[in-house]
């Protein structure tokens, strides 16, 4: 097809893997080829093409992955795992060298972003956050050193961790002791409540928001938003924009956060730069930023149309059935 763009998605089993190839199978121009370390994720098999790659911290990865970008003409490189987000973002030049661009914040930014501490050192001044500190390790039992900051309920979580895993709520000593020896590199945060959000953010090359769009949290299983409402919030907006101006962005960004109950207040708690897993929501309310981002990233002019605000969804499963894996024409390299 005449002005096809190929397009890299990996890995390709994860939820916001399904829902960025999903999103850009929505333009006839885009082929998508999708690349994992499993033959039975699910992202191999709604792609154009699957790849079966090593694993990221394989030493050969990325020997593997620039073999599949010049064997498939990759214009474009969307990570889509939050641990893959720094490596491929370190990687930047040498894939802009191939004439392959990333779908990637600024490393700085990915940096600060993924390490929950370091966030809240960066904005707490500026933006409301959780009050949030680390653990000295040296100061035992850790209580001595949390009494004080902040005050049960607390919130211990690893820095780096994401999807929700390792997160645990101590209400005393007791329980702060036992959850933070669960924890590898815990950061212990207040326990905010109340309405959660999830803004999705759409960034061009120059820094600026293009969309933003928050949607309400109705429902949430295992850190993952099953229903929710596009509810176009002006506070909430402008806290993004707010945001934007504090960090450089490029391509989808998501941050979470809640309208605190206790003083009615909206509070950061995470700043993802990448695209959200529950964005499916967004593109169907018309902003379709996995594809947007795309044509971001080759320089061309892209239109922002109007947003369907007030829409709801309903997430549920859905099966890939097959006969065999010997039936799936995944190439392992």
């Amino acid at each position: 097809m005449k002005d096809q763009i190929n397009v890299l998605i990996t890995p390709a089993g994860s939820a916001m893997a399904i829902l960025t190839i999903k999103a850009l199978l929505l333009d006839p121009k885009i082929n998508v080829i999708a690349a994992d370390i499993d033959r039975l994720a699910a992202g191999l098999s709604l792609a154009d093409k699957g790849y079966i790659v090593p694993p990221i911290n394989d030493k050969q990865f990325f020997d593997k992955i620039k073999w599949l970008v010049r064997r498939e003409k990759v214009h474009v490189i969307i990570p889509c795992l939050d641990t893959f987000l720094l490596p491929f973002a370190e990687k930047r030049k040498e894939f802009h060298e191939m004439g392959t661009e990333l779908i990637l914040s600024p490393i700085k930014t990915i940096g600060i972003c993924r390490d929950k501490w370091l966030l809240y050192q960066f904005l707490h001044e500026t933006i409301a956050m959780p009050k949030s500190i680390i653990p000295n390790i040296t100061e035992r039992p850790y209580v001595r050193f949390t009494r004080g900051h902040i005050g049960f309920p607390v919130i211990i979580k690893p820095r780096m961790g994401s999807g929700s895993q390792n997160v645990f709520i101590a209400n005393n000593d007791e329980e702060l002791e036992f959850f933070l020896g669960k924890v590898s590199s815990p950061i212990i945060q207040e326990q905010v409540s109340g309405q959660e959000y999830t803004v999705d953010m759409l960034v061009n090359k120059e820094h600026e928001p293009l969309a933003i769009i928050p949607r309400k949290r109705l429902e949430v299983k295992a850190g993952i938003s099953v229903k929710g409402l596009i509810e176009m919030n002006k506070e909430i907006i402008n806290l993004g924009q707010e945001i934007c101006s504090l960090l450089k962005f490029f391509g989808p960004v998501n941050i979470q956060l809640f309208l605190n109950k206790k003083d009615n207040k909206l509070k950061i708690t995470e700043i993802n730069p990448r695209i959200a897993g529950g964005m499916s929501l967004t593109v169907a309310a018309g902003i379709n930023m996995p594809l947007l981002s795309i044509y971001l990233a080759l320089g061309k002019k892209i239109k922002i149309e109007p947003v369907r605000n007030k829409l709801y969804m309903s997430r549920y499963f859905e099966e890939i059935i097959f006969d065999s894996e010997e039936s799936q024409n995944f190439k392992k390299i």
